[in-house]
């Protein structure tokens, strides 16, 4: 009497998809986890983001964990229509975690962004004027104009060289964000320094000295006569933020 031969069940397939997605998703959650604790968001978004980029984060890591799950399962998955979408979140992923990020700088600048921001007179920055920022300036610019002559400035910004401008002159400039890159523009000031334009583009640099006029275009504008000009390194937070 023959003894009957035992069958181990067969293993399930692999869930190519399941497989595919479980690493996008993953992969997707620890470069926004890892540019997070890096501090390389705010070259990106303003700072009160931040935690929504956290937990975007964590979900599509949940999700992860989620599809990890059917990798194994019994249940064939199709695949058909999907590569596209997978190729797609893949270069994001591949450019977000190998193309080093960088605030924006003097090459998305034109001199048409750094004209002063329209404000209103509750919007004015009160105190001493050597603790203004650019935007800060730009705003009182806005409003006083040419009556700013001689208030004392003291501000850190990059490098811009206007074309045409003269060998004394550079302008020094910030980003000014509202939400994102995306709605990101330039503001800065004139700037009179004897050997202005032997400064590289996108040098960050300290200006201080007191506001005097220059004529732009046929209108004279209050500019910078620097007093002294002091190379720094860039600022962990390179961007000023509105609220507009």
């Amino acid at each position: 009497m023959s003894e009957g031969i035992s069958q181990r069940p067969a293993e399930p397939p692999l869930q190519w998809p399941a497989l595919i997605e479980t690493v996008l998703l993953g992969s997707a959650a620890a470069m926004l986890l890892s540019k997070t604790a890096r501090g390389a968001l705010v070259f990106y978004i303003h700072p009160r983001y931040t935690w929504l980029v956290v937990v975007a984060a964590l979900i599509l890591g949940l999700l992860a964990l989620a599809r990890a799950r059917a990798i194994f399962a019994a249940n064939v998955e199709p695949g058909s229509g999907q590569p596209s979408s997978y190729l797609v979140v893949a270069l994001a992923v591949l450019l977000g975690t190998l193309v080093p990020a960088r605030p924006l700088g003097a090459n998305t600048v034109s001199a048409s962004m750094l004209g002063a921001r329209s404000g209103a007179v509750a919007q004015l920055p009160q105190g001493d004027s050597r603790s203004w920022d650019l935007l800060q300036w730009s705003i009182a610019r806005s409003v006083e104009g040419t009556t700013l002559a001689g208030k004392p400035v003291d501000v850190v910004g990059f490098v811009f060289h206007e074309p045409g401008a003269a060998a004394d002159r550079f302008v020094v400039a910030r980003y000014v964000l509202t939400c994102c890159t995306a709605d990101g523009s330039a503001t800065g000031m004139p700037v009179i320094w004897q050997g202005g334009t032997e400064l590289p583009a996108d040098t960050w640099v300290r200006v201080s000295g007191t506001i005097g006029s220059v004529t732009r275009n046929g209108t004279p504008e209050p500019a910078i006569i620097a007093e002294q000009v002091e190379l720094v390194p860039q600022p962990k937070m390179p961007y000023l933020y509105s609220s507009q």
